[in-house]
């Protein structure tokens, strides 16, 4: 689909959802954390949230926050492959209330 398809209210909502998420990780766990790279998720699937990049060693490593129909979230950590691009999952996490956010995202990248 494409971001032409999307209405501003849409786009609107996806933006306030993905500074929602940032404010209630909080400051000082993203740069703990070495976050960067922010994007929207919600464009091509469903369910919206955000996607970063974080520093981690020399490796492409990603977090995506997903907001939950049920007001929780979901914390997915990935790596991409430098040629081929592909999605290798770390870790994932289910059920996450806004208060534990900003706790799990720092102790899933900093392991």
């Amino acid at each position: 689909m494409n971001i032409r398809e999307y209405s501003y209210e849409d786009i609107d909502q996806m933006q306030q959802i993905s500074k929602t998420i940032r404010k209630q990780i909080g400051v000082a766990n993203l740069m703990a954390c070495g976050a960067r790279e922010f994007k929207l998720l919600g464009f091509d699937s469903p369910k919206k949230g955000v996607q970063f990049r974080v520093n981690h060693s020399a490796r492409r490593q990603y977090v995506k926050v997903v907001l939950e129909p049920n007001d929780t979230y979901t914390v997915i950590t990935y790596r991409l492959k430098r040629v081929t691009n592909e999605h290798i999952d770390i870790n994932d996490v289910y059920d996450i209330y806004c208060e534990q956010l900003g706790e799990t995202v720092y102790r899933m990248v900093n392991k």
